[in-house]
């Protein structure tokens, strides 16, 4: 009864907190949201078309967002309700998960709060205030990773097609979601469906139908891709911001058939659109490069993150600090900042320097390895493992794959990281409190011979 007192009295205060949440992000500017950036009326253009016209699937946007524009009308007012209540939703539902899976009360409550803290933190909340795919992106990434650890601890044909479900969804948000999917989560599914030997025949059955049904999802972003170039601006300010100031990897990329002239030269330290009739989409001494951009020159980019790997890591090791503190308030359209605490103090809230970001990573490598120690954590210790493999792959690609707007693009990649993070570290305490608890076997000692009376004969 007393616990069941304490839980009501928790959801009563979370949900206070979540209204006072919400006057504060959207009361100020209420009603008006009007879009502000080029991305956003690109977004809206695309929702204009819906879903009932083929040309929607094959747009110059993945279809994720302008879906949700569609939806409200393409009003702003509407889609800044419909994606905050996302994200409220979204940790709402994460919270419920730890709490379900997680034996320790203590453990539970102090894990919620920093779940708290993230969401709450204007790096992540401004976002719902901004007609920009980063809101629901966000979102979507917190529910795959809630549904995947429900999954885990409650495995289930049910729970299983969710946590498909919410990956689907959020890989049709953005094109960058795709290759944590397809290098991580799908083989690591395969391999545990196969390798693990106490699983369910049917849950293997929905594991693996997952896995394929996923891997078309994943497909479908591709051709898409290929199909509108979505990616050429990409590959343009790669080529302009990241190739041709460095020799080494210039050599690199024209072994790779990239066409090396004077005009692509001149483009050094240029994006795609500087510079007008003489940018990296309009000159025309520059038509056989495109050529090559859209088509090689993507495959080249994915395969450099790979290849050229420690160069890569040399540039996100020197952005890296800046990376970190960055709030994003170049962002921030309706003083969001000004109505919440700019950062939560150590340890709440994302890290801001690189001590602190690989403090977190070891945390969490401990907390999961020791919760791998335990049996019956064993299969949430290996998801977890997962996704937070898949958060560190999801912040390479994001890093390399475009040099424009770099601390915009990691926002979710970093979201998604810490709330690993927060869930493997309070796995490991959790699997902690749980064997300090266990009651020690009582030690019996057999009681000490009792020695034999002597018979005392008395001679008559």
């Amino acid at each position: 009864m007393r616990s069941r007192t304490l839980s009501t009295v928790g959801i009563c205060v979370a949900a206070l907190a979540t209204a006072f949440f919400l006057v504060r992000l959207l009361g100020a500017p209420w009603p008006h949201f009007p879009p502000s950036y080029p991305d956003s009326f690109s977004y809206l253009k695309v929702a204009t078309r819906g879903p009932l016209q083929p040309g929607f699937y094959f747009d110059e946007r993945p279809i994720g967002y302008p879906f949700l524009l569609w939806v409200v009308g393409r009003s702003s007012t509407l889609a800044v309700v419909a994606q905050t209540l996302i994200y409220v939703g979204s940790f709402w539902f994460l919270g419920w998960v730890v709490a379900t899976v997680l034996k320790s009360r203590v453990v539970v409550a102090v894990a919620l709060v920093f779940i708290a803290a993230l969401a709450i933190e204007p790096r992540n909340a401004t976002w719902n205030t901004v007609i920009l795919s980063e809101s629901l992106s966000t979102s979507l990434s917190v529910l795959s990773i809630a549904t995947w650890l429900l999954a885990a601890g409650r495995p289930s044909k049910r729970t299983i097609t969710w946590a498909w479900m919410a990956t689907a969804a959020w890989i049709l948000v953005r094109d960058t979601n795709v290759l944590p999917t397809v290098l991580v989560i799908v083989p690591a599914v395969l391999i545990f469906s196969f390798v693990f030997p106490a699983i369910d025949r049917t849950l293997r059955r929905r594991l693996v139908a997952g896995a394929v049904a996923i891997t078309l999802v994943c497909g479908y972003v591709y051709m898409s891709q290929a199909v509108t170039h979505r990616t050429q601006y990409s590959v343009y300010n790669f080529t302009g911001m990241r190739v041709l100031p460095d020799p080494t990897v210039t050599k690199w990329f024209a072994g790779k058939g990239m066409p090396l002239d004077d005009a692509l030269r001149g483009r050094t330290n240029h994006n795609a659109w500087d510079d007008g009739p003489n940018s990296f989409l309009a000159a025309p001494a520059l038509a056989k490069y495109r050529t090559w951009a859209r088509g090689a020159g993507g495959r080249w980019l994915l395969i450099s993150m790979a290849a050229l790997a420690p160069t890569w890591w040399t540039s996100l090791h020197h952005e890296l600090p800046h990376i970190l503190r960055d709030n994003e308030e170049g962002y921030d359209s309706y003083a969001v900042f000004n109505r919440f605490p700019h950062h939560f103090p150590p340890p709440f809230g994302e890290p801001r320097t690189p001590a602190a970001l690989w403090a977190m990573l070891a945390l969490t490598v401990a907390g999961l390895a020791y919760a791998a120690t335990d049996r019956r954590r064993r299969v949430l210790a290996f998801a977890t493992s997962v996704l937070f493999v898949s958060a560190i792959v999801d912040v390479w690609t994001s890093y390399v794959g475009d040099p424009m707007e770099v601390d915009r693009h990691l926002v979710g990649p970093l979201a998604r990281l810490s709330v690993t993070a927060i869930f493997a570290v309070a796995l490991g305490v959790d699997a902690l409190v749980a064997r300090l608890r266990e009651p020690r076997p009582v030690e019996h000692t057999a009681p000490e011979p009792v020695a034999r009376e002597e018979k005392v004969t008395v001679d008559a």
